[in-house]
């Protein structure tokens, strides 16, 4: 009975300090309780109807719809955080392990173990690095082109008919 008691006095408190309030901050008060309650409306709305709202990463990628290409990144990165750029024993605070991570929620890795994945580098515990380079097979929407791969498994550049265009390109 005693906290019923407790709510009231605080209830008539409020009206209280709404009742010597003036005209316009009355209005202001009245505004920002509309919208507050417009919020609240929305996530009931949410909470009850978890159904529809599919979130994007439940929804399914369709890697086959695109070609692949072998592509390589130049990065740096402050290691002071991390374990290294390569896993060493049992560290998966890595950078390869937070650069898969990135590659696979942007959906240009479909798998982390067959994208070809190699690293140019390494850094032990606590090394910064500069100028490391990784190379992956990616996805792509460039259908041809220096690096992209044929649904058959063979780059477009290993063709026969590239083959004398390339000669000259050294490498």
């Amino acid at each position: 009975m005693r906290g019923t008691a407790e709510g009231l006095k605080m209830l008539e408190s409020k009206l209280q300090s709404l009742k010597e309030l003036d005209f316009e901050a009355l209005r202001e008060k009245a505004i920002s309780l509309v919208k507050q309650n417009q919020r609240l409306e929305n996530l009931v709305l949410k909470l009850r109807n978890p159904e529809k709202n599919i979130s994007k990463t439940n929804r399914h990628f369709i890697f086959d719809k695109y070609k692949k290409r072998h592509i390589a990144l130049k990065l740096s990165y402050l290691g002071w955080q991390y374990c290294g750029l390569v896993p060493q024993g049992c560290y998966t605070l890595t950078v390869m392990d937070r650069l898969l991570d990135a590659l696979e929620k942007a959906k240009l890795i479909e798998n982390r173990n067959e994208c070809s994945f190699s690293v140019c580098g390494r850094t032990d515990k606590g090394v910064s690095g500069i100028c490391q380079v990784v190379s992956f097979v990616s996805r792509s929407v460039v259908a041809e082109g220096v690096g992209v791969i044929e649904d058959s498994g063979c780059r477009i550049s290993e063709r026969q008919g590239w083959i004398t265009t390339l000669r000259n390109i050294s490498s």
